[in-house]
């Protein structure tokens, strides 16, 4: 592998980690804003479920209690016509009915107070459930950009590994062409070595025959060593 190749696989190792690293950290933003948003869920089946329902039938019950006091004031004002009308006759059983008018005032005033207390319990419960609500909303939105965020990371990763194997199927086919080439020129030195092995015996039995049997070709007498080398 040479320096350029070992450069691109060192840059290519140390952004796969960077990307990993920041994919573990998208992971973990994720993990915390789906906690954040399971309990705002939660909060608003607590708003929105058993809570909202108990305040519910408070003002119903509440509402309830207003119609009989009202009918009750009704009753009274009829009965006390009445018994305007016997006054002579029924005396004390108008000073009764104008007691039970009193306190049937008294309870419609305090069930009025009531109902109101309830209705501002109630739309305060209310403003709860929709602000819980908008927060959630909120919240998988962010959990949304969290997802394509990893999504894209992951996508960076896969790009990078299949460079990886890019260039490490190219170098593996490098190898392959720099074994052929070695074994070629192993090949190519046998024959260069059997060619100078074949001209040196040529050239032995081409001596042996002009100097017929002596081993040194004519002319080649009084040469030094080194200089018969240079002419071979």
């Amino acid at each position: 592998m040479d320096d350029k190749a070992k450069a691109r696989v060192a840059a290519l190792l140390k952004t796969e980690a960077r990307l990993e690293k920041e994919m573990a950290a998208a992971a973990k933003r994720a993990a915390a804003a789906e906690g954040e948003l399971a309990a705002l869920q939660k909060g608003i089946l607590e708003l929105g479920g058993p809570r909202l329902k108990r305040q519910q039938a408070k003002v119903d019950l509440a509402a309830k209690a207003q119609d009989e006091a009202v009918a009750l004031l009704n009753k009274a004002g009829v009965d006390r016509a009445a018994e305007e009308k016997k006054a002579a006759k029924a005396a004390e059983a108008q000073g009764k009915k104008a007691a039970e008018l009193e306190e049937a005032k008294a309870k419609f005033e305090a069930t009025q107070a009531d109902f109101k207390a309830l209705e501002e319990e109630a739309f305060q419960v209310m403003q709860a459930y929709e602000a819980a609500k908008a927060e959630a909303e909120a919240k998988k939105g962010e959990l949304g950009a969290l997802t394509a965020e990893w999504e894209a990371l992951k996508k960076e990763v896969a790009t990078v590994r299949a460079v990886e194997v890019d260039i490490l199927q190219s170098l593996e086919d490098y190898r392959g062409v720099a074994a052929a080439a070695a074994k070629a020129r192993e090949g190519a030195l046998a024959k260069l070595e059997k060619l100078r092995a074949d001209h040196a015996a040529d050239l032995r039995e081409m001596g042996e025959l002009m100097g017929l049997g002596g081993g040194t070709p004519p002319g080649a007498k009084g040469k030094g060593k080194g200089e018969g080398r240079a002419g071979g």
